[in-house]
């Protein structure tokens, strides 16, 4: 394992993580996760 691992490699819920899946499901298809 890397000691200076990415944030995003991190395991568990991470906001940054759920905020890219949320960003990116908004651009993909804003329908189907409509987030404003």
């Amino acid at each position: 394992m890397l000691s200076h691992q990415h944030p995003e490699m991190m395991p568990g819920p991470n906001p940054m993580i759920l905020l890219k899946q949320l960003l990116g499901n908004r651009l993909d298809s804003p329908i189907h996760m409509p987030v404003v």
